[in-house]
């Protein structure tokens, strides 16, 4: 009797041990066919279009109006973007910006897209400036963040005042010419004339004249050109 009741316990247990191996076999199928299902399509940024200064005329944005982007965010569920997770470089060096105003456009197929005005930048470095997107700019519907993204942009912050050459010519009817040639593309000045490159001023005097010119670079940076003419 014992014998049957020693041989009904082994068939039991082993039933259950089977059991156990099929349900733990079924359960990791269920684990690995999740694993294989499961996309994940994280977000991603790009400039569709920008609007600031153009590197010939060395731009300093600090004295102009602002910078403009209209940024695509390429995922979807996108209802704001955020600021704090917006950085402006010059070499490499995070600056100091006065505001930076976002608005969400529209939904565009695909994405959203956003604009963004960045204006007034302190700093004492000079050259072009770049936009960095920091992880978590913009988070999708599932709770994804994009990853950084860079935008080196055309802009440049000059800060050094405009070099300057005076050259006087006596002209045949006994009037001077005179030139003021930069180094670098500068403003127009009432009364002068400026050449297409935009970096030689001329004036012609019919009188002798002491005067001084005011001459602005394409960053408000300025100086004083004395002018002295003897006829």
């Amino acid at each position: 009797m014992k014998k049957i009741f020693v041989i009904i316990y082994i068939f039991i247990c082993c039933i259950m041990i089977s059991t156990n191996a099929n349900a733990k076999y079924i359960y990791d199928e269920i684990i690995d066919v999740a694993d294989i299902n499961i996309k994940i399509t994280v977000p991603k940024l790009r400039v569709t279009k920008y609007t600031g200064g153009k590197p010939e005329y060395n731009y300093n944005i600090m004295s102009g109006s602002g910078i403009i982007l209209n940024v695509e965010a390429i995922g979807e569920g996108f209802d704001e973007m955020q600021k704090d997770k917006i950085e402006c470089l010059v070499n490499g060096k995070a600056i100091e910006v006065g505001k930076i105003r976002i608005n969400k456009l529209k939904d565009v197929d695909g994405g959203s897209e956003f604009y963004i005005n960045i204006t007034t930048f302190y700093t004492e470095e000079e050259g072009m400036i770049s936009i960095v997107f920091k992880e978590g700019a913009v988070i999708d519907k599932n709770g994804i963040p994009n990853k950084e993204f860079r935008y080196d942009t055309t802009t440049f912050i000059n800060k050094g005042a405009p070099s300057l050459t005076i050259i006087q010519k006596k002209l045949e009817d006994g009037s001077v010419e005179v030139k003021i040639i930069s180094e670098e593309p500068v403003k127009e000045v009432e009364n002068w004339i400026r050449d297409e490159t935009n970096t030689t001023l001329t004036k012609i005097y019919t009188k002798s004249t002491t005067e001084r010119i005011g001459v602005h670079d394409y960053g408000g940076n300025l100086t004083m050109a004395d002018i002295k003419v003897i006829i």
